[in-house]
């Protein structure tokens, strides 16, 4: 008889730890979710950041690439004043790269890239001593247009 008092005693504290095993189960399943939901959160802010960081490196490139572009603008603008047509090929040149980078920012650049590059082809012919033969009226505009795009996107507070 001794073993069934022991029995019934074993079988009190079996289901007493059962009860506790049970406590911590859930206890340790509901600490499981809240260390989850603040990972999430951890993550989601984490991924905001690297989101604002992005738009913040692209809007520092586009101020750099633009403050190119504006000097780029004005000696290409005195060269062609001066006729020094091999400098003027250069300039135009390098301001079609610059455009074209400008272009994966934004799509207001994508149409001066080949233009310049055709012009910086013309202007490495007249280099070369072809005689210069080019509208003015052309090249004009296109110094304009330029002008323009640059006064609207270039400053310290364009939202870009």
């Amino acid at each position: 008889m001794t073993l069934v008092a022991m029995s019934d005693g074993w079988d009190v504290a079996a289901f007493a730890l059962t009860v506790v095993g049970f406590v911590l189960t859930v206890a340790s399943l509901w600490y499981a979710i809240v260390q989850l939901r603040k990972t999430a959160s951890v993550a989601e802010a984490a991924k905001v950041a690297a989101e604002q960081t992005l738009t913040e490196s692209r809007r520092g490139f586009q101020r750099y690439a633009l403050a190119i572009v504006l000097r780029y603008v004005n000696e290409l603008r005195l060269y062609v004043e001066r006729k020094d047509w091999s400098q003027a090929a250069i300039r135009a040149s390098d301001l079609a790269d610059q455009a074209a980078q400008l272009a994966n920012l934004a799509q207001d650049w994508q149409r001066f890239a080949p233009e310049l590059r055709g012009w910086a082809a013309d202007f490495a012919r007249f280099a070369s001593g072809t005689v210069p033969k080019y509208s003015t009226k052309k090249w004009k505009d296109l110094v304009q247009q330029l002008q323009g795009i640059l006064d609207v996107s270039h400053g310290p507070f364009t939202s870009s």
